[in-house]
């Protein structure tokens, strides 16, 4: 478990302290302080006179004393966690996300900083600095292993902290964070600072970290850091352009620009430590950073985590740890170790994947197995285009269509203008029902179009993909084909946003019924795995898919009963 066991005790106590004290964001951050002063009064006395005060009308509520004994019995950095969480719930959800207020678990802290120790950074020698500093989630862990690690050299007290001083700094937008983070920082290194009368100050920084000049004779030796993700809108992208040109494509999402920003302010030759979404390495939006990325340092390991909802309170994606190092590749691709989180928290080595410097996407093999796998699909040039598909994401987006839907077709006499609504929900690898059963109550499956030639009208043989799934379900792609007579009967249909449609071209030799089963199949299923990060099947991964050799395979179906089989076959691999 990476999440601190005690989550199910969090949310109840957090949500009704919410409840209770919060109607501003004013009282949030004074709701934050309060709890921070009475656990520093309780457990540091020494620090409470100096801390942060919050508020006295949350002071002597039975609730707020209720949740501070109960981050006293949590192991210090697993409180400190919670309450930098507790902070980011209180905010409310519309500032949070705006902020991308989500702290990174002690545990996954522990395995960025021990990937970074192994590849070389030193806590007795080396700066290191966290650009989006949050919660302290990273500098206080590092504070406490340098204390450490000092003191096992014979290192005074003193000089331990003013040690520290020098060698730990952070940068963050949020003041009421920044202020949590230096309380943070003195309680973690109390029992250090108990044998001096020497009081320390951090180097933290208010500002944005993607703006922060950076001093390059004062340059940090290491990073590690959590950057926040979210989409850029217009006007951030346009602030942001002028410095990110060369990584921004489309609409960005922020944790890019981080990526590029640790490049540009650590030393030349050291290390970065992130712990961002999978996205970055598949996503067509990210094909410029990882150009960077792979132009600029030499990527040296990549740990795969799993979904975010086992890792991170809030949030659903799939999570990756990626070391690099400050130094151009010697060559035109790099072998990078590749490590896999285990269900009991531990991390397997699964074996080492070649990094493309073109942009392409980044193939990350999720077994050992694949690794393998990955090796072989260099050789196979193949891909949907050869089988005559196109693929296409569903025109219709839901609350942004302003044409008339309706529940069922009605009575007209150009009924030719009212075309089915294909949803995700209508799709399964059973097969294709229009009008399934969905979790939502639907009342709109047909839509009044002005032309049944309108461009979002697909009348073509087609195969359909649900567009979002999970990388927990047992398949990436859920595919099913558009039945002929139904699709001729109805005229075609028009797909929602949620679905991917792959579309026959006229002169294709391979009827939508096989490439559904290809698509379902396990081997398809490992490759798209391996290639994708984001949680959206995405037209540009699709297209990129390594597929069989299309006269292999239908000699192979010819010639076998079992479909997976003959696709095993096909790819030239053994059963």
């Amino acid at each position: 478990m990476v999440l601190p066991t005690s989550l199910l005790k969090f949310y109840p106590v957090v949500r009704a302290l919410g409840r209770e004290c919060v109607h501003s964001l004013d009282d949030a951050k004074r709701l934050a302080k309060t709890v921070l002063f009475l656990w520093q009064k309780s457990a540091y006395p020494e620090l409470a006179l100096r801390a942060p005060y919050g508020s006295s009308q949350f002071v002597d509520l039975e609730r707020v004393k209720s949740f501070v004994r109960w981050l006293e019995s949590q192991p210090f950095n697993d409180a400190a966690y919670w309450l930098a969480s507790a902070y980011a719930n209180w905010v409310g959800n519309e500032f949070r996300t705006q902020q991308a207020l989500f702290f990174t678990p002690p545990k996954l802290a522990d395995r960025v900083i021990d990937d970074l120790i192994s590849r070389g950074a030193s806590l007795a020698r080396h700066h290191w600095h966290d650009p989006a500093c949050g919660g302290a989630a990273f500098l206080v862990p590092i504070a406490q292993r340098m204390a450490m690690e000092l003191a096992t050299k014979g290192v005074t007290a003193r000089m331990v902290l003013k040690h520290i001083e020098t060698h730990i700094s952070g940068n963050d937008l949020d003041g009421t964070l920044l202020e949590i983070s230096e309380q943070f920082l003195l309680m973690a290194l109390q029992e250090v600072a108990n044998q001096t009368n020497y009081a320390p100050s951090f180097q933290l920084a208010k500002g944005d970290g993607l703006l922060a000049v950076y001093d390059p004779k004062s340059a940090p030796d290491v990073i590690a850091c959590n950057p926040p993700y979210r989409k850029l809108n217009a006007a951030e992208t346009e602030k942001y352009q002028g410095q990110f040109d060369d990584v921004i494509r489309n609409q960005p999402n922020i944790y890019g620009l981080f990526i590029r920003k640790t490049i540009d302010i650590v030393k030349p030759g050291g290390l970065i430590g992130l712990l961002t979404p999978t996205s970055f390495l598949s996503g067509a939006s990210f094909s410029k950073l990882r150009k960077v990325v792979a132009g600029r340092t030499q990527i040296a390991q990549i740990d795969v985590l799993g979904d975010r909802k086992t890792t991170f309170i809030s949030v659903e994606q799939q999570t990756a740890i990626t070391v690099l190092k400050t130094e151009i590749p010697q060559q035109n691709e790099t072998n990078a170790d590749v490590y896999v989180l285990s269900a009991d928290g531990s991390f397997t080595q699964v074996g080492k994947c070649e990094i493309p410097s073109s942009g392409e996407p980044w193939p990350i093999p999720r077994t050992t197995a694949d690794v393998d796998l990955l090796s072989r699909a260099k050789e196979w040039p193949h891909r949907l285009s050869d089988y005559g598909y196109v693929p296409r994401v569903g025109h219709l987006v839901a609350y942004r269509d302003e044409r008339t839907r309706f529940e069922s077709r009605p009575k007209r006499k150009d009924q030719r203008c009212i075309i089915p609504i294909v949803w995700a929900g209508d799709i399964a690898p059973s097969g294709f029902v229009h009008g399934r059963q969905h979790k939502l109550e639907r009342t709109d499956y047909f839509v009044e179009v002005s032309d049944p030639n309108h461009t979002s009208v697909i009348s073509a043989p087609s195969v359909l993909l649900q567009r979002l799934t999970s990388n927990d379900q047992p398949h990436r792609l859920i595919a099913c084909n558009v039945p002929d007579e139904w699709q001729q009967r109805e005229g075609g249909f028009v797909a929602e946003n949620h679905v991917i449609t792959l579309i026959a071209k006229r002169d294709s030799q391979w009827s939508p019924r096989q490439i559904a089963f290809l698509m379902n199949s396990v081997v398809v299923n490992r490759l798209y795995r391996a290639i994708s990060g984001a949680t959206n099947v995405a037209v540009s991964e699709m297209a990129q898919l390594p597929l069989p050799d299309p006269a292999a395979l239908k000699v192979a179906l010819g010639t076998e009963v079992d479909i997976e089989r003959a696709i095993r076959k096909a790819y030239g691999l053994s059963d």
